[in-house]
């Protein structure tokens, strides 16, 4: 079956999670090309799979602009828990960084225009507004002090991570260049 997106297991580089056409998700092993385990299902097309550092979580990022949260460390198949916030697909997401711990953050973007910042103990968010236009990456630095966005618009921002405020904004000039020289 042709996957929609995957991604690899920061623990082990032989598992994969990966989203099926059929809304299906599942934990399978890149060697012996084996389902290890079905984590349940989506109720749209995953655009963005994230994996927590230790292992336990996996965010799922949707054409409708909802967030998945699913809990693989348990045994069974698993309900996810649902971040709704975004008005348009949910594009990207990025968790924070902890070695031995749940993830304390997830950044999402979107293309509604936005990235917010989900508190994943409360459940609630902050809304990053600095794009015009879609907002196609987001990722959370390893010391979890900065949070990049980058979009549509041509244009990456960096953000204070505690404050939320926008500390730099850099234009994609280097594309232009690129494209003289070939």
């Amino acid at each position: 079956n042709l996957c929609t997106t995957c991604t690899t297991s920061p623990c082990d580089n032989t598992i994969i999670a990966a989203c099926l056409p059929n809304y299906q998700f599942e934990i399978l092993n890149l060697f012996t090309k084996k389902r290890v385990r079905s984590i349940g299902s989506h109720n749209s097309t995953v655009k963005w799979l994230s994996w927590s550092q230790n292992g336990d979580v996996l965010a799922s990022a949707l054409v409708d602009g909802t967030v998945n949260l699913w809990n693989i460390s348990q045994s069974k198949k698993c309900d996810p828990v649902l971040l709704v916030g975004h008005t348009d697909t949910a594009t990207c997401c990025s968790f924070s960084h902890s070695e031995n711990s749940p993830p304390s953050h997830l950044l999402t973007a979107s293309s509604d225009s936005t990235a917010r910042l989900w508190d994943l103990a409360s459940r609630t968010s902050e809304t990053l507004r600095e794009h015009k236009g879609r907002v196609n990456m987001c990722k959370i630095s390893p010391l979890n002090r900065l949070l990049c966005t980058v979009g549509h618009d041509k244009q990456m921002c960096v953000w204070d991570s505690t404050k939320l405020f926008m500390m730099w904004k850099v234009f994609y000039i280097f594309i232009f260049i690129f494209h003289f020289y070939i």
